[in-house]
């Protein structure tokens, strides 16, 4: 009897430390990567979501905040969101849900720096809050770019209001 309870002991161990394994390899060991030049902006964006309290963890999983020719997507910007579920094959429990997360720019705005903080605000919004569009032409989330309002101003908007 002391043999089989041993050897049904060690086989959930086995099963817990494999979990184990699979979990710790699934959490955060891929890096981000910023294109270097939205550095200034995503520090910027964060900060000031910081001061107004907001949740930036889901900002976490954003994989890549970069350049990317758009033109099949007919957008301006791009907050695209990946989820894989990891399972244990064998029994099929669920471990782990990722999400993985990636902001784009679309390549044709390079050099224009205001249409870009514009753009990378709103993606980052839709990427970190779960933003939805509004119907307010004054909102960060409006689904246009505004240029009668700056980034900057848009953005303390939306955090403060929810514009």
């Amino acid at each position: 009897m002391k043999h089989n309870c041993f050897h049904l002991a060690s086989v959930v161990l086995l099963i817990v430390l494999l979990t184990c394994l699979l979990l710790l390899s699934s959490c955060g060991t891929e890096e981000q990567y910023i294109e270097p030049e939205f550095q200034p902006t995503v520090e910027h964006f964060l900060r000031l979501s910081h001061e107004a309290n907001k949740n930036t963890a889901p900002f976490l999983n954003i994989r890549e905040i970069v350049y990317k020719n758009l033109a099949y997507q007919q957008a301006e910007g791009l907050c695209l969101v990946m989820i894989r579920n990891s399972k244990i094959k064998a029994t099929n429990i669920k471990v782990s849900r990722r999400e993985d997360r990636f902001v784009y720019v679309d390549t044709k705005w390079k050099g224009k720096a205001n249409i870009v903080k514009y753009i990378l605000y709103h993606e980052m919004a839709h990427c970190t809050f779960n933003a939805d569009h509004s119907s307010d032409p004054r909102s960060l989330m409006y689904g246009q770019i505004h240029y009668e309002i700056g980034p900057e101003e848009m953005l303390a908007n939306y955090l403060r209001d929810g514009l």
